[in-house]
Order: C-alpha cells, then structure tokens, then sequence
C-alpha cells in the first residue's frame, strides 16, 4: 500500500511539474511573440474629383398679388391645372382652411362607419410612421389631421361618429353659403411646381454655350426676382449642372459619356449624369455641364450644388501590409483567427491603399467576411497553429 501511494504521488508530482514547464513556456512565447489581430473591414476607395456649380432648368416664374395658397412644393401640374389659389381676403383664407379641416374629418369619419379605418390613436401612429418612413406625404395632412384627433382627444372615438359627420356636413353647408372670395390660378404649361423662386428662371439650357468659369459665375451674380413672385414652373424633362473643376480632372470626361457624381450639398446622392460638354481650360479650370433626367422633384428648389465625379471605385477588406504574406510561387495570403486556430486565406490585393495598408479580396474559392480577426502579427504562423 506505501508503494502505491508513493508511486501516485510521484506521478502528480511529474504531471504537475509538465503543467508548470507547459504554461511557463506559453506565457514565456506569448511575451516575447504578442499575437496582434485587427478586425477585417470593408472600405471603398475611389478616383474622383470634386465639382459645383448650378442647376439650370426650364423655368417659369409665378407672379401673383394677394393672400395666396400654392400648390404642395414638387407637385406634377398638368397645364392647366392648379398652382394656387388667390382669395381676397383673409376671412376667406379661413373659410377655406376650416372646410378643407372639416372635409379630411369627414373622410376619416366616413372610414371609420365604412369599418375602413378604427379611428384609434395607434392606427394614426401606424399610418404617420409609414408615411414617414416611405417619404409618402400626399396624404400626410390627411394623417396629421387624424392623428390629433386621436391623439388630444379631438372627436373622440366613444363619440357617435354618424352624429359628428351630421354635424361637420351642416357646418360646411353653413360656410360655403357665403361668397367664398378666392379664384384659381392655373399653369399654362405642364411641369414641377416650386413654391421657391430666386431670381434666376431667366436662366435657361439655351446660356449653356461657349461657358467659362468667369461667364458662368456672371450668369448668377445678379437675380431677377420679383416681389410677387410666389414660385416657379419647371418644364422639360432634363435638368443640367453647370460645374467648375480642374482641367488636369476635366480630362478623365468625355463629352457623350455617362459620368457618376456623388453630391453633398443641398441634395444627398449619387446620379449617373451625361456629359454634354467641357469648356477649354482657363487657368487650369474649365466649365463642365451635365445633364440629367432624374431627381427632378427632389432638387427642385436647388441651384447651388457640390459634389465629387467619380472615376472609378473599388471595395474590398483594408489590410495592414504586415498581415500579408508571400507563398513561393508567389501566392498572397493572410492568417485569420478561428477559434483558438491561425487559418491560412489566400487573397489578392486589390489596391495599394497607403505606406501602410492594402485593400484586398478572399481569392477564388476562400472566404473572407467583414469582422473576421486578421492576425497581423504572431510566430511562426502556419495553417491550424493553436495561437491561443
């Protein structure tokens, strides 16, 4: 029995001491050779150059005297249609504000005895956000009109809505007896309704010719604008942008060709846009006009824009170069961290980014995801190494 005790104690004792000797050389490896890792992100690196100038439309100021009412900001008017209403005086101003309140009331109500709508606070708040967030507001009035009812308590749901719908129709006979006091001003031509004029309608396509930089800041140095003037009309299905940039840039365009430009002021976006002409350089700069028939609501009380062409774009996962290896033959590769293991990925480098960085790419047949751990440093890294 003494022996075998003895025999257990001195095998512990063995294992003890190689658990010892084993975590005393990986703490020993691990000071000397840190294992450093960074999380693979992807980046966009892209040639551009960058551009402003104006947008120049066909374009119709709106004179009118009065209490006026324009149609919504980006409206499509067919010619003839309605941009405004004019009333006489500022009583019938209120007389239409309150039947145009009483008829979206009446409509709600009508829903609700249709069983089309509840009428509850959380339908309104349903329906406001996905107007929101669909950037629908043709019926937003419609909404907001709703949901204060439901919401303060306006009309409340528990009341007989057939009664109130009595009522409301009653009133709006009572207010529409009266010499209402307003006329109609109509679009002689069909395009975009602007409720922003700032004096330089006059501008068309037609001044886009023979541009330099110095003509083309002239032709918007000095508004026109009218004291009465309550927006403006644009017609035609194309808009154009009139930008300033470097000629060394310029010569990366060509007139006829399709060119993208990521704007920044005053409208968020990128637009694919024709390049219809380049001016000759004038002290390195020249005047570049594109043209374009898309966005049209959305920048259509825009004049002054600021953006970047761009030249070409390239994505993939940023690198630092001391996480890149070379194979024999040649072949690119990274290690990333799996679990407790170094895993070999080939790549290609798909661009040098900086003194200190690539963009690269998994290769044919690998894979290599945003957030996965590059190991960017670590020692004699080999495929299925335990590095942890």
């Amino acid at each position: 029995m003494r022996r075998s005790d003895t025999l257990i104690k001195a095998i512990s004792v063995i294992l003890l001491i190689a658990i010892v000797c084993y975590m005393g050389f990986h703490l020993a490896d691990s000071f000397l050779n840190p294992l450093q890792t960074t999380l693979a992100v992807n980046s966009r690196v892209t040639s551009s150059a960058q551009v402003s100038g104006y947008v120049i439309r066909q374009e119709m100021a709106l004179t009118a005297n009065g209490i006026l009412s324009p149609a919504e900001n980006g409206k499509k008017v067919a010619a003839g249609g309605v941009v405004a209403i004019n009333y006489n005086s500022s009583d019938a101003l209120a007389r239409a504000d309150r039947i145009l309140e009483i008829d979206t009331r009446i409509e709600h109500l009508e829903g609700i005895i249709e069983g089309h709508t509840s009428g509850s606070a959380a339908d309104t708040l349903i329906a406001l956000s996905g107007a929101v967030n669909h950037h629908d507001l043709t019926d937003l009035d419609a909404v907001l009109y709703d949901a204060e009812y439901a919401i303060m308590g306006i009309g409340s749901e528990d009341n007989d809505p057939n009664t109130e719908l009595e009522t409301l129709k009653d009133e709006r006979k009572d207010l529409t007896t009266y010499n209402l006091g307003y006329s109609y001003i109509y679009a002689r031509k069909s395009g975009i309704f602007s409720s922003w004029a700032d004096g330089f309608e006059h501008v068309t396509p037609d001044d886009l010719t023979g541009l330099t930089p110095a003509s083309l800041e002239n032709l918007f140095s000095s508004p026109q604008k009218s004291d009465n003037a309550f927006g403006k009309l644009i017609t035609g299905t194309a808009w154009y942008f009139a930008a300033v940039m470097d000629a060394s840039d310029a010569e990366n365009l060509s007139a006829g060709e399709k060119a993208k430009i990521e704007f920044s002021k005053n409208y968020s976006g990128e637009l694919s846009m024709k390049v219809e002409s380049i001016s000759a350089p004038v002290n390195g700069k020249c005047v570049v006009v594109f043209s374009g028939d898309t966005a049209m609501t959305d920048i259509c009380n825009v004049r002054e824009m600021t953006g970047e062409v761009i030249f070409s774009s390239q994505t993939g996962i940023l690198t630092p170069k001391d996480a890149v290896y070379t194979d024999e033959d040649g072949s690119l590769y990274i290690y990333v961290l799996m679990g407790l293991q170094s895993q070999r990925v080939d790549i290609e480098i798909v661009c040098d980014y900086s003194d200190y960085y690539y963009l690269i790419k998994a290769a044919d047949g690998e894979t290599l995801n945003e957030g996965a751990e590059i190991i960017v440093r670590g020692k004699n890294l080999f495929d299925g190494k335990v590095v942890k």
